[in-house]
């Protein structure tokens, strides 16, 4: 009758088995290497910069704002470092903007990391711990619309910039966009071909809810998911 030895898959464990064979000369053994679970985001955090200078600005410091009210806490002096990084990009000119723009995104990505890993130890409040931070959130699963985001209009006070993943080339489609001030009642804005929208007649201040839905041919697609913007 065979021994059987039950091994968690891993570095240790394979070293384990190679110096077993190796050096014992029993032959009836069979060892089942058992690979461990890993950890799987219900939801994932996303930044989603704008292309504009003023965009990327704005948003950054609307996550700023987020993150220091989201009640979380953060190592050592991570937010104050990540305002200096957003003044420090603010005053940029064109030849330093590129080294002064990765300084903030990396500290961005790292407030997002540290919001991620608190989403991802309680997976019921994923979607508000991320959002609570500023960050838009993708679902891991389904045929959710995975780019959508939205900041405050940088030309038109109380309005908001939205935009989404384009619709397929060949097939007639429409993006029908819906805002709400509460998250819970919500109206329906004008639709559009294109993926952009701006829709205006916030009030400063405020934080407004927005989602998207893709139609193709008349035939609606499962509703992005709901991402939050403090209007200017």
């Amino acid at each position: 009758m065979k021994k059987t030895i039950l091994l968690n898959e891993n570095r240790k464990n394979k070293r384990f088995v190679y110096r077993y064979f190796k050096n014992n000369k029993h032959k009836n053994v069979q060892i089942i290497l058992m690979a461990l679970p890993l950890p799987v985001h219900q939801v994932t955090g996303a930044i989603n910069f704008p292309d504009d200078k003023a965009g990327i600005i704005t948003r950054a410091t609307f996550i700023h704002t987020k993150s220091l009210a989201s009640g979380l806490t953060f190592p050592g002096t991570t937010l104050a470092d990540y305002l200096t990084a957003i003044t420090t990009c603010a005053t940029a000119d064109a030849a330093s903007w590129p080294g002064k723009f990765k300084a903030m995104n990396n500290a961005a990505q790292f407030i997002m990391a540290v919001v991620q890993k608190a989403a991802d130890a309680d997976p019921v409040n994923s979607i508000s711990i991320l959002q609570s931070c500023g960050f838009n959130v993708i679902p891991a699963h389904g045929a959710h619309i995975a780019e959508f985001s939205g900041v405050p209009s940088s030309t038109i006070r109380g309005a908001v910039d939205l935009v989404t993943a384009g619709g397929p080339q060949a097939k007639d489609h429409l993006h029908q966009w819906w805002s709400s001030l509460d998250g819970i009642n919500w109206i329906r804005e004008q639709a559009t071909n294109g993926r952009k929208q701006t829709v205006e007649g916030f009030a400063h201040g405020k934080d407004v809810y927005f989602k998207v839905q893709l139609s193709i041919q008349d035939v609606l697609q499962p509703m992005s998911n709901i991402i939050t913007v403090l209007v200017n």
